[in-house]
C-alpha cells in the first residue's frame, strides 16, 4: 500500500517538474510567481498560528462528555437497579 502511494508521490513531482520546465512563462517569471504563491500560503500560515485558541470549543466537547456519563447514571439508577 505504503509503496503504491510512494510511487504516485514521486510521479507527481516528476510531473510537477516537467510541467514547470515546459511552462509558457519565462523561467524568471514562473519563479516570481511560485516565490509570490509560497509567500502568501506561508503569511497565511502564519497568520493562523498567530491567533489565540478558540473558546468554548473544548468545553462544549467536555460538557457533552458529562452529560452522556450523567445520562449513564441515571439510567442505571432506574426502577429494578441497584444502587453501588
Amino acid at each position: 500500500m505504503f509503496g503504491l502511494v510512494r510511487t504516485a508521490v514521486r510521479f507527481f513531482f516528476i510531473g510537477f517538474g516537467v510541467g514547470i520546465l515546459l511552462a509558457p512563462r519565462a523561467g524568471a517569471e514562473t519563479r516570481t510567481l511560485i516565490r509570490e504563491k509560497l509567500n502568501a500560503l506561508v503569511n497565511s500560515v502564519l497568520e493562523v498560528a498567530d491567533r489565540p485558541p478558540v473558546e468554548g470549543v473544548g468545553g462544549e466537547a467536555e460538557q457533552s462528555q458529562t452529560r452522556g456519563r450523567a445520562r449513564g447514571r441515571r439510567a442505571d439508577t432506574g426502577a429494578g437497579a441497584t444502587p453501588a
